[in-house]
């Protein structure tokens, strides 16, 4: 707006009271006369400049009742006044001068914006929907608190911009702080983790391995104290001739398994000292079935069980790559094994055979038709001293290293072995690769 009409005589008084300044103009002149005269003649005539000074006003801000806002300032020219100014949208100015600078900023992402002039609430911005993602949880300790209030300078003075919290972002040294807090947390519960498993662990071990001295000394004890019982008998001459022959069958039974149960020992003690040494040779399959036949004939016939060995016909000509000693020691061990758990069986049989899995291997399973062997502990059944049930109350005597042992020996020959549960008993198969 502008009224170039309303004049009026400046005071010197108020006009030294203004915060104005002084701008130096320059306007061309003419006369009325020379107005109307011929533009061929206009060329040749000089034109009057003429020099004024014009005091300008700062602008001025202001509400109408309307809602519009006003914004206006004073010319003073020659000590008359003159008024210039616009009437501004009230929605178009605020969403120009504020709400689009308030949105472009940094502010918008964390808090929301009251605009207030007068002191009296005129618009609010609630900030970007983005600035949820700043956090996930429900509970914001300073949300809608006062981040800062902020007045504006002239002609804005009237207003002022209140800023309100509504999501605080985590700075970067916090977040820094909750990572190394996080890690340093992690890192506590693995190796307090893994504390306890080492722990339990070596509580374990500690705990089979005095179940292992108890049932070695128990093994050791029971068969000298019955093969020294024996022995004084025939000494004495106190049984007759008919018996005799069942006493030295005893004593030689108890003395194989003497020797079976100290070749154990000494073996896992190679085993844990890496000290095992196996002359692997080809050896053929006619010839193991020979000599396991010799070895565990007695075993078999002591015990009241039946074996049988069956060899596929393709496998007669054929060898392995084994220790002679080191392969009979696994089936004796299989064997005394599956009888000492189905000993309470029917039938009393364990089957040994060889067959031809693949082009490349050849198994060797040792079978009985006990019980067999649980899911939960199937896969425990090779570790060393592990025995099932409590060393007080098993009612198999044992030690606990002779599965132990068997695996160390397959494995030094570069076979593999498995068990299998079957139904009824359970099933060991020792793989071995063909020798071409």
């Amino acid at each position: 707006i502008s009224s170039p009409n309303q004049y009026q005589t400046r005071s010197p008084s108020r006009a030294e009271t203004r915060k104005s300044r002084t701008e130096k103009k320059y306007s061309p002149q003419q006369s009325l006369a020379q107005q109307e005269k011929t533009s061929e003649r206009l060329e040749q005539d000089q034109i009057q400049i003429k020099l004024f000074e014009s005091e300008i006003e700062p602008f001025k801000f202001s509400l109408l009742e309307s809602g519009h806002f006003v914004v206006y300032r004073q010319v003073w020219r020659n000590n008359r006044r003159v008024i210039q100014g616009a009437v501004l949208s009230a929605q178009n100015f605020l969403d120009v001068a504020i709400k689009k600078l308030y949105q472009q900023s940094p502010l918008s992402d964390v808090a929301s914006l009251k605009v207030y002039y007068a002191a009296e609430l005129i618009k609010t911005y609630n900030g970007q929907a983005k600035a949820k993602s700043y956090s996930t949880s429900s509970h914001q300790p300073m949300q809608d608190e006062v981040l800062s209030v902020i007045s504006l300078t002239e002609p804005f003075a009237q207003f002022s911009l209140d800023f309100r919290v509504i999501h605080m972002p985590i700075g970067v040294g916090a977040a820094f702080i909750k990572m190394v807090a996080g890690s340093l947390i992690l890192i506590l519960i693995l190796g307090t983790y893994f504390l306890y498993r080492l722990t339990l662990r070596q509580s374990n071990l500690v705990q089979q391995q005095q179940d292992f001295v108890s049932s070695v000394s128990h093994e050791l004890k029971t068969p000298l104290t019955s093969i020294r019982m024996y022995g004084e008998i025939l000494k004495q001459g106190w049984v007759s001739d008919e018996k005799k022959e069942e006493y030295y069958d005893y004593i030689y039974t108890e003395s194989e398994r003497l020797s079976r149960l100290i070749a154990n020992v000494l073996q896992i003690s190679k085993v844990s000292h890496n000290a095992l040494d196996l002359n692997l040779v080809e050896v053929e399959i006619s010839e193991l079935v020979s000599l396991i036949r010799s070895k565990v004939d007695s075993q078999i016939a002591q015990s009241e069980f039946s074996l049988q060995i069956s060899v596929d016909p393709q496998l007669r000509a054929l060898s392995l790559t084994v220790d002679s000693d080191a392969f009979v020691q696994i089936i004796i061990n299989l064997v005394d094994n599956a009888i000492k758990y189905s000993a309470k069986a029917e039938p009393k049989h364990i089957d040994i055979q060889f067959t031809l899995s693949s082009k490349k291997r050849i198994d060797v399973s040792v079978r009985d038709f006990g019980p067999g062997i649980s899911k939960e502990h199937i896969n425990q059944v090779f570790d060393l001293f592990y025995r099932s049930g409590n060393e007080l109350t098993r009612e198999v005597a044992g030690t606990g290293i002779g599965l132990a042992l068997v695996k160390e020996l397959v494995v030094a020959m570069g076979a593999k072995i498995t068990v299998c549960s079957r139904k009824p008993g359970a099933e060991f198969i020792v793989s071995f690769s063909r020798a071409d």
